[in-house]
Parts: C-alpha cells; structure tokens; sequence
C-alpha cells in the first residue's frame, strides 16, 4: 500500500500513475473538497501537454504574448509557446477523479497527524473533521502536502526552508491575450488574464508581500478586486533531500518549484512521473529526478539569484538588452519552462550577457 498525504496535482497524478499500473494507493486530503481554496494563477506553460492531456473544458485562456517590465518601466515583448490558464480547482477535481477512476481510494477531510513504525511498515494516525482518529496500514508514505509539509517534518527530512509570500485578487481587465511579468528584487509581480473580462493580479515577494499588493493593485480600486487569497510558495532548494526509509517528497512539499515565475504545477508533476517510474526501475526517485527535472529549476534559481543581486539600473539594462528584435527572434516560442535552453540561446547570440552572470556572485552595490 502506497499512501499519499494531499491531492493536489503532484499527489494525485502520482496516485493515477500508480494505480492504473498495479499498486494499491490511499490519498488523504486536509480539505473537504478537493481544489479548495484555490490560491494559485493556473498558469501553465505547453510543457503540461507532455503530462497530461487537458480537457478544452478546464482551460480558460490560451496566451502566447508576454510583456516583461523592469523598475523603471522598460518593456521586453516576446511570443512564447502557448501558455495555459486553467481553472485549477476543477483541474485538481478532475486528476483526483482520474486516480480514483484507476483504483486510488481518495479520503477527504482527514488530516495526517504522524505515524508509528511497524517493522517495514508505517501506522499512520488520521483525524477526521469531527475529531475521530483513524489508523491506517502502508508500505510507504509520499508527502505531496505543501510547502509545510507535515510528512517532511516527520520523516525528518523537512530541512532548511524559507518562503514567498504570495497575495492575488481577481481584477477587471480587458486584455485577453497578453501575460504581464514586473521583474524586482525578491520577487514577481504579474497580471495573468483570464479571458472573461477578468485577470488575475499578484505578487510574490519574500518580505513586504501585502504592502507591494496594496500598491500593485491601487489603480485597480479596492472596490473591483474579488476572490483575493494568500499562499506560501516555498523556494527552490538545491540541497532539498527527497527522500528517506520508505518515505518520499514531491510537488510543493519539496520545494519543486521555479524560482523565476514561482510556478510549480508542471514540475511538481513531472516529479510525480519519476517518482512513480522508481517503484519499477532499478533507478531510483532522486537520480531519475536530478536527471530530469532539476537543471531546469536549477537554472531558474541562478536565474533569480541574478535578478535579485542586480540594481535596478541593471535590470533596466538587462530587459532593453534582450529587447533588441534579434534577441526577441532568438527567445521567441520558448517554453519558460526550458530556462537553461532560453538562456543558453540568448548568450550565443549576445555575449555580453554573460556580464550580468558576476550578479550570480555579488550583489550589486547599488541602491535599489
């Protein structure tokens, strides 16, 4: 038995992956409905369709121009490859009931609280809503549970972490084809549109996450914002250890997520598919995971150490050079999940931006 604590998309499409081939799977969920509180944009990049295929139903925005701003206001425009919006609770709704369609027993409203060892086994203690515990029997345990992950913490493998701070509220907005991306030390700000006449408008910042949203979100009015909700985004950790005696750690729980957007659904749930390719290989989770998801959010997190050692004189420099129309060909219908390629194509073309990799070392001296 293969037990999963949290049914977001990391836990439940490794709950789908392995249980149509064979294995007996549990997935406990904190909430009472799966998808709820939603507290993420849904945007997606095309790498998601290598995943899953998504029903046109879940999607409510293709976009494939983004605008990328710095302090001062200097613009960078590229094309990218499409890029998807979804309706994440009824995305998460809908990889839930693929799994449980495949054989996973989904338990919702039950919040793991620890375990007992029993030789090889583990006796996981559950609580329900009305405060009556349960106990349940696996071989191992895999914590898919967020960016404080209760399974990390018991295992002993919840390590070093530290956070984003991320605040969005739905906005009135007309523009329907267009991502906005405002590039500052410590953080992202972003305007996703959702193509009814509404977007989504957030920041995610390490320190001063309501204060940067209060002022991001004023020519809006605080009367046209709706649905505003707040979340942790862990940051990428390089040393994150994954797994530990039967018990292993995917999505948000180990800190898979981008250090540039702060998106984790696509490699959370590439994660989830090596994970579930361990249990019949001879190769394990972390070697078939450093092989084929971390140097891409490898190269995200040196992306962001350099944004966030730059000035905002240097930022200014770095968009108005990746601005120039040859650069843009170069950029043009990449996959932001493909930062090394990106990055790589950019310094071939211009070698001058090989400069700003010093910021990977020294913080500029600057003022901000």
């Amino acid at each position: 038995m293969i037990a999963i604590v949290g049914a977001g998309p990391s836990g439940s499409h490794l709950a789908y992956l392995l249980a149509k081939n064979g294995f007996k799977v549990q997935v406990f969920e904190e909430h009472s409905e799966v998808g709820r509180p939603v507290s993420c944009t849904g945007l997606v990049s095309e790498d998601i369709k290598e995943i899953v295929s998504v029903p046109s139903r879940l999607i409510l925005n293709r976009i494939r121009n983004a605008r990328i701003f710095s302090p001062s206001g200097k613009e960078l425009k590229i094309q990218l490859a499409e890029n998807l919006v979804l309706d994440r609770a009824r995305f998460d709704l809908w990889l839930s009931e693929k799994a449980a369609l495949a054989g996973a027993e989904y338990y919702l409203g039950t919040k793991f609280e620890g375990w007992t060892r029993a030789g090889r086994s583990f006796l996981l203690r559950m609580r329900d809503p009305k405060g009556r515990n349960s106990v349940f029997r696996a071989d191992y345990v895999v914590g898919a549970d967020g960016p404080l992950s209760a399974v990390a913490k018991e295992a002993g493998i919840y390590g070093r972490r530290s956070f984003y701070t991320a605040i969005q509220a739905e906005v009135p907005w007309n523009e329907k084809r267009e991502i906005m991306f405002w590039l500052e030390q410590g953080g992202v700000s972003w305007i996703v549109p959702l193509g009814n006449g509404r977007a989504l408008a957030g920041v995610a910042f390490e320190e001063g996450a309501a204060r940067r949203f209060k002022t991001f979100c004023r020519n809006f009015g605080r009367k046209n914002l709706r649905r505003s909700s707040a979340a942790l985004i862990p940051k990428f950790n390089p040393l994150q250890r994954l797994e530990k005696d039967r018990v292993f750690l995917v999505g948000d729980a180990a800190g898979q997520v981008k250090a540039t957007t702060l998106g984790g659904i696509v490699p959370g749930m590439r994660s989830a598919v090596e994970l579930s390719k361990s249990f019949n290989s001879i190769f394990g989770y972390t070697p078939r995971y450093m092989a084929r998801v971390f140097p891409d959010l490898y190269s995200c997190l040196l992306v962001r150490r350099i944004l966030d050692n730059c000035s905002n004189s240097e930022l200014d420099s770095l968009v108005e050079t990746l601005g120039r129309a040859d650069l843009v060909k170069v950029l043009n219908g990449v996959s932001r999940d493909r930062m090394l390629s990106l990055g790589l194509k950019a310094i071939s073309r211009e070698p001058k931006l090989v400069g700003f990799c010093k910021r990977l070392f020294v913080k500029s001296s600057q003022k901000k």
